[in-house]
Parts: structure tokens; sequence; C-alpha cells
């Protein structure tokens, strides 16, 4: 009986009916893949802040660039009967007690004050890439003398050996750039080092040392890139870092000498005049503040942004 009813039924498509399943598209994917920095690009520009100090500081460069052609003066030209002249259609940021627009002056400073802030990061990041990633990578007897090298350099004070520097050597920008990159190099070998130490472990590191890869290979390959978002964000912190560093030598006497100035050196000639003709000292010290608050604001987009933990 029961093969009888088995032998009856018969199974075929047109008895069922697919349910739920009408749009066959559960694999599609519906985003479109970016790669990790498209998707940094995404975070950062969503970032409004960041955005506008980026474009501030684009501002600031330009009009470092181009200012002085803008204004029509020489930075340098001396015209004792416009001296101490007040800010107006002529003379936009007035005139310093030799007549000469302050404008232009501050555009060229800026100029000045933004390469060295610039130089002294990139010697820092090559310098400190290099002592960082040589230490995690080999550790051992080599990490413990990098190390120790580092701490004595990090102990002695930077203003004693910015200015046992410029006994020896004089001063110049030349001589400055030296100054202020020959200890400042210790904190990003220490954060590299640390990258590095917890990167080398990792499976991707095992696989290139099983291949029979160089270390060369594997630090400037595979380690470095990795760390590359950490120093990113650490340039851009230690590019007003500089900036600032410097402008407080130039104020002090320690830094640019004339007939080259920067934004330091504006402040520290105008701070004579602060009571009758305080503008001398306002437009530098705005465009200093400007610089490290733009900086600083791009940099916390950029941390934001490149954190892998905020990725969505």
């Amino acid at each position: 009986m029961t093969g009888n009813i088995n032998s009856s039924i018969e199974l075929n498509q047109e008895k069922f009916r697919i349910v739920g399943c009408e749009n066959l598209d559960a694999e599609k994917i519906n985003r479109k893949s970016i790669t990790f920095w498209q998707d940094v690009w995404r975070r950062f520009k969503s970032n409004k802040v960041a955005v506008g100090a980026a474009l501030l500081l684009l501002i600031i460069t330009l009009l470092c660039i181009f200012g002085p052609y803008i204004s029509g003066y020489e930075y340098e030209v001396i015209d004792k009967n416009n001296r101490n002249v007040s800010p107006n259609t002529t003379y936009w940021f007035g005139t310093d007690d030799m007549g000469r627009d302050l404008f232009s002056r501050v555009c060229i400073g800026g100029r000045i004050s933004i390469i060295i802030g610039i130089v002294c990061t990139f010697i820092m990041i090559t310098i400190g890439i290099l002592i960082g990633g040589i230490a995690g990578y080999f550790g051992g007897l080599i990490d413990d003398i990098l190390m120790r090298i580092i701490e004595i350099i990090g102990s002695i004070p930077r203003l004693i050996i910015i200015i046992l520097i410029q006994i020896l050597l004089g001063r110049g920008i030349f001589q400055l750039v030296f100054a202020l990159t020959i200890v400042s190099w210790t904190a990003t070998a220490r954060l590299v080092r640390g990258q590095i130490l917890q990167l080398k472990e990792m499976e991707f590191i095992l696989a290139e040392h099983s291949l029979g890869a160089s270390p060369s290979r594997i630090i400037f390959k595979h380690l470095i890139p990795n760390v590359l978002g950490v120093i990113i964000v650490r340039m851009t912190f230690a590019v007003p870092e500089f900036i600032f560093e410097e402008a407080f030598l130039s104020f002090v006497g320690l830094g640019i000498q004339p007939p080259q100035t920067s934004w330091g050196a504006l402040a520290a000639t105008a701070q004579g005049n602060l009571m009758f003709y305080p503008y001398q000292l306002f437009f530098p010290c705005l465009f200093i503040s400007l610089t490290m608050l733009s900086f600083n604001l791009m940099g916390d987009g950029l941390n934001d942004a490149l954190d892998p933990k905020l990725r969505q």
C-alpha cells in the first residue's frame, strides 16, 4: 500500500513556489569596495572642523607664497617717511619703525617659519623611523644600545643644546634647523619602536621570515607602511611645535637674525612698541596662532580618520 502511494506522488518544479527570495541578490555587494586610504579620505572630509583647518592652512600658505607680490612692496625696503603707519588701504598691516611694509614682512616671515617647521619635521621623522625601526625589529643588544642612547639624548635640556650649537657653529637657518632636530627625533623613535614591536610578531611578518625575506625588505616594505598612519599624525603635530619653538627662539634672540625675518623675529622686534603700536605685534602672533591651531585641528581629524577602531 505504501509503495503504491509513493509511486503516485510526482515531485516537479511546478508544484513549488519560491517564497522570500524574489530578488536573488543576497550575495550582491551594495557598497563599492574602497581602499584603506580612500576610506581615510572619506572619513577625514566628513570632519568639517578638520577640513576647515586644512583650508585655512592652505590659505595661509598661499598668502605666504604670493603675498609679497600682491602688496607690491619689498619686505626689506626702508621708507623713513612712512614709519609706524597704522593699517590702511595702502599698507594693509601697517609699517614698522623703519617704514617697512608689515604685510610683506609677515608673508616672508611665514615662509621661513613654515619651511623650518616642515624641514625639521621631515628630518625628525626620517631619523626617528630609521632608529626606531632598527631598534624594534632587531631587538636584543641593538635595541638596548639604541634605547640607552635615546635616553641620554632625551635627558639633555634642548635649550642648552641649541645655545651650545649656536655658540660653536654660529647663528643662521642651517644652524637653527640642526639644533632643533638633533634631539627632537627621540620621541618619534620610541613611537615607531613600540609599533614595530607589536607588528613583528604578527602572522604576515612571520610568513615573510619563512619565505626568506631580508630584514630591510620586511622593515621598509611591511613594517613602516603599517605605522604610516601614526607617523602622519605625528608629523601634523610636530610642524606647529617646530614653528612655535622657532618663534620662541627668535623672540629671545637665538633664532633668525637680520636681515632675514620670521614670525618670531617680527614679534621680538615689535614687543618694544607694544604700548604705542600694538598692531606690529598682533599680526605675527595672529598668524602663529592660526597656523598652530590649523595643524592641531587637522592632526586631530587625521588621527580619527586613521584610527581603525573607528572604521565603519
